[in-house]
């Protein structure tokens, strides 16, 4: 059963990151052929992150508290209206208001979705059977790689309806598999005796066979009713920053330090082409960054045993800055793939780390406003790279862009090394 739900959970994994690439990596070349510049692309990138951002905290109240509807649940409903959305996309053939409404509001919920997937893990393992994060995030690494190196050449020979098309044919499959692993944990349940679909108590759920029948086949299209109140004190996210104020800290540094992956994210295709390139060479260099993310996140439990999240997270922060000062000094695209060489001790140690830091020095009831935190403030992070990038390659050029990009790297750096040792451990990392 733990290699079944290791399995599923890092499929879910690949279709979502699969999924993130299509909608977000590729929409410059989406919408630049729809007749969009670099400004409005930024602004719809940006637009749909300050949605996000407003919606992460309703979303992790709801997989924190809810004893209605599961993670799993709450997944599958955002996942259906990105498909209709993503279906919407592509009946335009140019630039419209519609079309920029549509984008931007999958932009907003593909991002919403990230510290639902992230939590999953830890949810999972209530069940008592161990989940490897950084496995299963390996997943969504390879899945990542093949989609962008696979559309980067599709685009070219068919043309940009190729983009909608492929990210319908993945949602379904991340719907499936979510649907598949939702039964998977409840059986994983009943065999343990541990865990719940719904947020309950933990003590004494399985004690009799009565209640190992409230998690059994027999569930409507909703989530599971298990018959346990509990209560918990309801915590806003304004309180919740002000109790925690150093990790609060700790996730201003991420917008800084996240500034240049949102700046690769939504403008190597312009970054590429200032250089040379084409969306093929752009697709690879997104291929070939996700692919050097495997072995890290593979083997991630077993450096956590040697090294703490705040190393691994210092570590992370200099192979960032370096990774977009290499982009910087490059004169052509070649240097532009000698630069993927930090990807493994950036963003591949980074995410995990934050991560398991974030379990780690949360009180109980609050881990997934935690996450959301920190998706809150990649997405913020995304939102200035977007907006002010795409005006920054209109009126000063890429160069300018990238240049800026290493000092807010720089800035992110100083702030995280200057505070992540004062952050109080609930658990040992």
């Amino acid at each position: 059963m733990r290699k079944i739900l290791n399995i599923e959970y890092g499929f879910i994994h690949a279709y979502y990151w699969m999924y993130y690439g299509i909608v977000g990596s590729f929409a410059s070349v989406f919408l630049s052929d729809k007749g969009y510049s670099s400004g409005d692309i930024g602004s719809i990138l940006g637009i749909g992150c300050v949605l996000a951002i407003i919606l992460q905290p309703f979303i992790a109240d709801m997989g924190d508290r809810s004893k209605r509807i599961s993670v799993f649940g709450i997944a599958q409903v955002i996942g259906f209206v990105m498909l209709i959305g993503t279906l919407g996309i592509f009946i335009f053939d140019r630039r419209s208001l519609a079309l920029s409404v549509i984008f931007v509001g999958l932009i907003a919920w593909v991002t919403a979705l990230q510290p639902l997937f992230n939590y999953m893990a830890f949810k999972i393992s209530t069940s008592g059977y161990h989940v490897n994060f950084g496995l299963a995030r390996s997943g969504g690494s390879l899945g990542y790689s093949l989609i962008c190196m696979i559309l980067g050449y599709l685009v070219e020979a068919f043309g940009v309806r190729t983009i909608p098309i492929a990210g319908m044919a993945v949602l379904l499959l991340l719907l499936i598999v979510i649907w598949h692993l939702r039964r998977n944990y409840i059986k994983a349940c009943k065999i343990t005796g541990k865990g719940s679909l719904l947020n309950v108590k933990a003590d004494n759920r399985f004690e009799n066979s009565d209640a190992k029948e409230s998690v059994g086949e027999d569930f409507g299209p909703g989530e599971v009713q298990i018959p346990v109140d509990v209560h918990t004190d309801e915590i806003t996210l304004s309180k919740f920053i002000g109790k925690n104020k150093l990790f609060f800290i700790l996730n201003i540094a991420v917008v800084f330090i996240f500034f240049n992956n949102g700046v690769l994210n939504s403008f190597l295709y312009q970054i590429v082409g200032n250089a040379g390139g084409t969306s093929g060479d752009m697709g690879a260099i997104f291929s070939i960054m996700a692919f050097c993310e495997i072995p890290t996140l593979v083997f991630f439990d077993k450096i956590l045993e040697k090294v703490s999240c705040s190393t691994l997270m210092k570590i992370a922060c200099v192979a960032f800055t370096l990774k977009i000062l290499t982009f910087y000094i490059a004169g052509s695209t070649t240097l532009m793939f000698v630069a993927q060489v930090f990807q493994p001790f950036a963003f591949a140690t980074f995410l995990p780390a934050m991560i398991h830091f974030t379990d780690q020095v949360m009180e109980p009831g609050e881990s997934v406003k935690g996450q959301a935190l920190f998706t809150i403030m990649m997405a913020l992070s995304t939102v200035v790279a977007s907006v002010l990038g795409g005006y920054i390659i209109d009126f000063m050029g890429v160069k300018a862009l990238l240049l800026v990009s290493v000092a807010m790297s720089v800035v992110g750096a100083v702030i995280l090394f200057c505070y992540i040792g004062k952050v109080h451990y609930r658990k040992e990392c």
